[in-house]
């Protein structure tokens, strides 16, 4: 379940990722779900035993919470860069429309 939860998450922001017009925020939203892709995909070989498990974090839990806190980070920041480009864009058509 949580593994389709990450699916998700990367498709809806792939998705939204066209509506940001400012090319630096777009490589941005890239280079955040892109880390946290890679740790999912980290973590799966691991517990398939494809990959050695050497102090790896697991995305949200580590050591003094360093892994939780820069994840959700950078969670919040994507967040953000998608939710303030989509609140610009229906201010722009509601102009466009009047």
């Amino acid at each position: 379940i949580l593994f389709a939860l990450y699916i998700w998450m990367f498709i809806l922001v792939l998705k939204r990722i066209p509506y940001i017009q400012d090319p630096q925020m777009k490589v941005l939203c890239v280079w955040i779900i892109s880390l946290i892709v890679v740790q999912v995909f980290v973590h799966v070989g691991v517990n398939v035993e494809v990959l050695p498990n050497t102090w790896l974090t697991l995305p949200f839990v580590s050591h003094w919470w360093t892994a939780l806190l820069i994840n959700l980070i950078e969670l919040t920041l994507l967040y953000k860069l998608i939710e303030t480009w989509k609140e610009r864009d229906v201010r722009e058509i509601k102009i466009d429309n009047e």
